[in-house]
């Protein structure tokens, strides 16, 4: 009996990687993309345009005309703002979204442990 479910039930980006352990055992794990949002702009109360960007549930804040971009944790309708990054990129969404993936993928990955079978 198979543990692997059948590809076509499987949603939108999400796959199957199957690994085997020394010892023969197999398993099957399912990978999805990280979570998505934006960018979308919007208007600050001091009228400047910020761009908002949502990767892996971090939240990445850029004011037009600024060298740092706010980096918090939530959804573009609620999020916080921990941290402040500095950014050297023309103002646009395509600049903030390689910069917040670039970001959240290297900061979680200062949290990733190395399994017993991998050393």
């Amino acid at each position: 009996m198979s543990s692997q479910l059948d590809p076509s039930f499987l949603p939108p980006g999400v796959r199957a990687e199957t690994f085997t352990y020394r010892n023969g055992r197999k398993t099957t794990v399912y990978k999805a993309p990280y979570q998505t949002e934006g960018p979308v702009v919007r208007k600050a109360p001091n009228g400047r345009r910020v761009l908002v960007f949502v990767y892996a549930s971090f939240v990445f804040e850029w004011s037009e005309g600024s060298g740092s971009v706010l980096i918090g944790m939530g959804t573009l309708r609620r999020y916080s703002r921990n941290w402040s990054q500095p950014i050297h990129a023309p103002w646009s969404e395509q600049a903030l979204t390689q910069f917040g993936q670039q970001w959240a993928l290297a900061h979680m990955a200062k949290f990733r442990t190395r399994r017993p079978q991998d050393t």
